[in-house]
């Protein structure tokens, strides 16, 4: 029954009255999808079908008109048709099927030898801009490569949709004007990627003998090429700008959102005893009083309006206007009310005195988030050691659960709890020693010891805790043996770093006295907010999200900017993806046509110059997977402009050697 929704089905059962029959392809009923006597969605008829006037028919079949949906697969070739001589010949009978069967489609350059007619047919080239081919056809008695001596057959030019092709020419070799190399069987896999080079792509030249193609700054001036194709990508005329509807006077009404041209039929609503309103402001407050009316129409030639229980418009309506309520958010519950910060002598800041195992930051606090409250400095460093939630703490003795954000209070002292490589079981000697290693401690077993800890970018893990006799588990340890660890993340390589560059993102929390930069990587590991780290030459470890789009940062060179870095977060495999931007690079390879980006993630991970890439998807209607772009030399390189670019579907930077999730 679904047949009925197709235009070819109705054609079909109309032509069968006119005494037309199925269509035929190698012998099979209904497989030819040229015809709708066949089985096209959406076609015209073929030659034997338009025109009985023998047995073999020839025909050239292009997307217009008609054929405007027809399947690729017949495009731009010569379809052969043969029907039964008996009925083809005689007068039209509806009883007597003809069978015209699709026998052969011939791309140009082909040639097919019909014995059964004593017929030579060779497809010889496309012309006026394929909608027309050159066809030569020679009868022979006895041999056809004796009898027939065909024209010679020109260099064959695909024909590609949005490109001019011209044969036996190329482009001169200017070395700015060459944007890469690729091989190819056909043409049109070079079009995907001109489609998509943000440099520029002027058009294409492709060899059919060799099956290689060059991609184009530009295609002037032309040189002599023979068996050479040269495409120039044809640049359509931008559309004339649809005629704005004409202006509907809304005027504003506050609390509700005005729609312009549409309006709503159905469920009016009488509202305090009318169901049209002639004011305004009436039928606003009347619709605002009543908890049913969810919206009201209102014409401003006319003068009057009704209100509606539902809130879609259901029609274009020019001129007229149609509002709908606005309903505010509840206002989420207060928090529980913090109790006030005692009076706090306010000592200048050399009076912050040091705490073993804590980093302290003079005439700073952080606001709220207290466990509780001790009477000094030390019997706040008892409490918060003796507690895994603790942070940190302030002079006023307040102990806390988090210590960021902070702000500015002069005379108070905050304490940041710093990792404590202090525990209760030796290191191994050879323990946490790979490439890109973060070592750490951590209370693992909640025993209030602390426990070591080591990850690294290839995936390695390992625990010595007190509660397992101090043995060593390296390099599987489950990450469910030290959740506060969070041995899930893992850290960035070095490869993941930007020297001396400072890449924009969202501060989270900014930590002093950072002794290094694996101390740095170490504390973007642990908090699980963490996308990337930057890592100033004042010994400030900035953490932070949002990499490359938040408002911290300058995405350029820094003269106090030791390094940023991603680490911790990884988002498709071992790689970070930022959505929409490009970044300037060197190419490790010339751009490519990959099937899907999971084909050029594999790419990258493979090429030892890889360090990130960017992927382009196509974007000519039907086409599938997109442009690859290996690169290196993040933020300095010479192809690509550090910015937003909504063509650019996907920028993926090298973060680790493991995989996430096993990807």
């Amino acid at each position: 029954m679904l047949g009925v929704y197709k235009p070819g089905t109705w054609m079909q059962e109309l032509l069968h009255n006119f005494g037309m029959h199925h269509s035929f392809r190698g012998g099979s009923e209904y497989m030819d999808f040229s015809t709708f006597m066949g089985s096209a969605y959406s076609a015209c008829p073929t030659a034997p079908e338009l025109l009985r006037l023998g047995n073999l028919y020839l025909s050239l079949r292009v997307r217009r008109g008609g054929d405007s949906a027809l399947d690729a697969e017949y495009v731009y070739r010569l379809s052969v048709h043969e029907a039964l001589a008996a009925v083809d010949n005689a007068l039209p009978n509806p009883q007597e099927d003809p069978r015209f069967d699709l026998v052969n489609l011939m791309d140009q350059g082909e040639s097919l030898d019909l014995p059964s007619y004593g017929l030579r047919i060779q497809a010889r080239e496309l012309v006026g801009g394929g909608q027309r081919m050159v066809v030569d056809i020679c009868r022979y008695r006895f041999n056809a490569s004796l009898e027939c001596r065909m024209p010679p057959i020109p260099t064959v030019c695909p024909i590609v949709d949005g490109y001019l092709a011209q044969r036996d020419l190329d482009s001169l070799e200017l070395g700015p004007n060459n944007l890469g190399v690729e091989r190819a069987d056909r043409p049109d896999a070079l079009a995907s990627f001109c489609d998509n080079e943000p440099r520029g792509c002027a058009g294409f030249s492709w060899d059919a003998r060799l099956q290689v193609g060059y991609w184009k700054g530009a295609v002037q001036p032309l040189r002599s090429a023979v068996g050479s194709c040269l495409y120039t990508r044809v640049v359509p005329a931008p559309p004339p700008a649809p005629t704005p509807p004409p202006a509907a006077v809304c005027p504003t009404v506050n609390g509700y959102r005005a729609f312009e041209h549409v309006a709503r039929t159905g469920d009016d609503l009488a509202l305090q005893g009318a169901t049209v309103f002639i004011d305004l402001a009436a039928l606003a407050s009347a619709c605002r009083a009543s908890p049913a009316c969810g919206s009201f129409g209102w014409d401003p030639r006319a003068r009057q309006g009704t209100g509606h229980a539902n809130t879609t418009a259901t029609a274009t309506a020019t001129g007229k206007c149609h509002y709908v309520k606005e309903y505010l958010p509840p206002r989420p519950p207060r928090p529980p009310a913090q109790p006030p910060l005692p009076p706090r002598p306010r000592p200048p800041s050399s009076r912050c005195v040091g705490v073993a195992g804590y980093a302290v930051f003079p005439d700073t606090d952080h606001d709220g988030d207290d466990i509780g409250i001790k009477a000094s400095v030390a019997e706040a460093a008892t409490a918060c050691n003796a507690d895994s939630r603790c942070k940190g703490f302030n002079s006023g003795g307040r102990y806390k659960t988090e210590v960021s954000p902070i702000i500015e209070y002069q005379g108070s002292c905050l304490y940041v709890k710093v990792l404590n490589l202090s525990t209760a079981c030796p290191r191994p000697s050879d323990w946490c020693t790979s490439y890109g290693a973060s070592l750490a401690s951590a209370d693992c077993d909640g025993d209030k010891l602390e426990d070591w800890i080591c990850t690294d970018p290839a995936g390695n893990r390992g625990t010595v805790r007190s509660s397992d006799s101090c043995l060593s588990r390296w390099p599987n340890a489950d990450p469910g043996l030290c959740p506060a660890g969070q041995l899930d993340r893992l850290p960035g390589s070095d490869l993941a770093c930007v020297e001396g560059y400072d890449v924009r993102g969202n501060d989270i929390v900014t930590w002093s006295s950072v002794s290094s930069r694996v101390a740095c990587r170490e504390l973007c590991r642990r908090d699980r907010r963490c996308q990337f780290f930057v890592i100033r030459t004042d010994g400030r470890c900035v953490l932070r999200n949002y990499y490359l789009a938040g408002a911290a940062g300058t995405n350029g060179p820094s003269s106090v900017v030791e390094a940023s870095c991603l680490s911790g977060s990884t988002n498709y495999g071992s790689f970070e993806c930022v959505p929409g931007w490009d970044v300037n690079g060197d190419h490790a390879a010339a751009p490519f046509y990959v099937s899907h980006v999971y084909d050029c993630r594999t790419r990258c991970r493979d090429d030892e110059y890889c360090l990130f890439f960017l992927y382009l998807p196509a974007t000519t209607a039907g086409s599938t997977g997109g442009t690859c772009a290996l690169k290196y030399n993040a933020f300095r390189g010479q192809y690509g402009t550090t910015q937003p670019n909504a063509a650019i579907q996907w920028a993926c930077f090298y973060v680790r050697f493991a995989e996430a999730g096993g990807q």
